[in-house]
């Protein structure tokens, strides 16, 4: 056996780091040259003077800032970066900037569900506050269809206000708008 350090040794340890770059893991470098993973990952941190968890999230943390902008949620951030959810909750969580983070996604899930509605729907004016005339007409026009059904009446027939002139079923709080909204 060699000394430590001799050169006979470096250049094996080379050639298991070599092994351990190409193959990906511990335990497949090892095989390659009859040693335990343990011993692979003890030359790998002697070489590198740090543990594989921690140069892999430097690399990760590196990247990190590229790819957060286009990510949309954490699972999507960890796939994009090849590593697992927590990983990357734990570089965000060192960062100190987890929370931000993780609000930032609340806020752009609930910008993507809000733009997904169409205006001029119920469903806008109710959960998303939306008080634009179309909105406003159409939650008006969704309370007299079902007022409409609880009295056993046809639901679509028109309204007719103000001696038979057809107004539609914009409520009164809403005539003064001045966006034209067609009825019929």
């Amino acid at each position: 056996m060699g000394a430590r350090g001799s050169q006979k040794n470096e250049e094996r340890h080379a050639a298991i780091l070599a092994a351990y770059e190409s193959l990906g893991t511990l335990q497949k470098a090892g095989d390659a040259f009859g040693l335990t993973r343990e011993r692979v990952r003890q030359i790998v941190k002697m070489a590198y003077g740090t543990g594989i968890q921690e140069r892999r999230r430097v690399v990760v943390d590196a990247a990190l800032d590229t790819v957060l902008p286009t990510a949309l949620d954490m699972p999507d951030l960890a796939k994009q970066l090849g590593v697992s959810v927590g990983a990357v909750a734990y570089i965000l969580k060192k960062r100190g900037t987890l929370a931000s983070v993780l609000e930032g996604f609340r806020t752009t899930r609930a910008a993507r569900r809000e733009a997904a509605r169409p205006h001029g729907t119920a469903l806008k004016y109710r959960t998303d506050s939306c008080r634009c005339a179309l909105c406003l007409r159409a939650n008006a026009d969704e309370h007299v269809i079902n007022h409409r059904k609880k009295l056993g009446q046809d639901p679509f027939a028109p309204l007719k206000h103000n001696a038979g002139k057809d107004t539609g079923h914009i409520p009164t709080s809403t005539r003064n708008i001045t966006q034209e909204v067609p009825i019929g």
